[in-house]
């Protein structure tokens, strides 16, 4: 990093790690992490089912379902999870360790969907593979033990801005919408708007930021990845469901998630909203920092408001 951030020492050992554009490299990261994210978890509360349904336009998605053990008669609420990784990468091991926080602090039942990927599955692929998973949800709650009146979406990144797709594409297809949106750091860019500070101040952050956004969405433009965040362009926000948006202090999507979070809140919704301090986008990857699980704990916390 060429400029000094007030950024926590735990996530400075990142410093040099940056998210890839290459084709190959990304094919070969994802071949690795795939596997990885579906082994058993070795936590005796907590059982994992994977579940295959159709995907958009042909072939099947995976979704992932963990159930943290509770009494056989409790119907427990439900978080239908999109993971992040720009459209183009797999869930990483953290994600997993996420979502198995999620369960059993909440606890409630994770459904992670296994969206396809830029670039072999071009837009809007991603957001229908991801309505067709809660779709799923919504319409077999009770084969799934799911309390049908708590179904929530959520998502970090990609999947915080898929997750936001879904609530309007069920509101305007007609389905129950979701009972709430828990948002991490989406990106909800919208290019009629000038760039915000972040965008223009955070361009040499570990992990990601805007260089390296601008670098990946013009590689993979003819494959629609500037669509995909931009989920609000056309679409009314009213009636958004209690919406708990987190947004990290050094991420160049901090501003854009900020103003989407007042919009929302302008138009009638209830929006908690947690801005962590020396943090960045992705920070999660130092799953054993100390700030790390204090956080995770805070969402957990927020995440048990939300299914109340």
């Amino acid at each position: 990093m060429k400029k000094e951030y007030d950024i926590h020492k735990d996530f400075l050992k990142f410093s040099l790690v940056k998210t890839p554009t290459n084709r190959a490299v990304l094919a070969a990261i994802n071949k690795l992490l795939s596997p990885i994210f579906y082994l058993k978890p070795k936590d005796e509360n907590l059982t994992q089912e994977v579940i295959k349904i159709d995907g958009f336009g042909g072939g099947k998605i995976k979704l992932l379902k963990l159930t943290p053990k509770v009494r056989a008669d409790e119907k427990l609420a439900a978080l239908v999870y999109f993971h992040g990784g720009a459209f183009l990468m797999q869930a990483a091991p953290q994600h997993k360790s996420m979502l198995q926080i999620y369960a059993k602090q909440t606890p409630c039942v994770v459904i992670s969907v296994d969206y396809r990927l830029l670039p072999k599955a071009k837009y809007p692929m991603a957001i229908e593979d991801c309505y067709l998973g809660y779709k799923y949800v919504v319409e077999n709650a009770h084969k799934l033990g799911i309390n049908p009146d708590k179904i929530l979406v959520g998502g970090d990144s990609a999947g915080g801005t898929l997750a936001i797709s879904t609530v309007l594409t069920s509101r305007e297809r007609g389905i129950k919408t979701p009972d709430g949106a828990f948002l991490i750091y989406p990106a909800v860019n919208d290019p009629n708007v000038q760039p915000t500070p972040s965008r223009e101040n955070f361009t040499d952050l570990p992990l990601w930021n805007s260089k390296i956004a601008e670098k990946i969405t013009k590689k993979y433009a003819k494959y629609g990845i500037a669509e995909y965040s931009d989920p609000v362009k056309n679409l009314a926000l009213d009636d958004f469901p209690k919406t708990y948006l987190e947004v990290s202090e050094f991420d160049c999507l901090r501003d854009e998630a900020l103003i989407f979070g007042d919009k929302i809140k302008a138009l009638g919704a209830e929006v908690e909203i947690n801005e962590t301090r020396q943090t960045i986008h992705g920070f999660e990857i130092a799953i054993n920092s100390k700030i790390t699980k204090k956080i995770l704990a805070e969402r957990a916390a927020a995440l048990k408001e939300l299914v109340k």
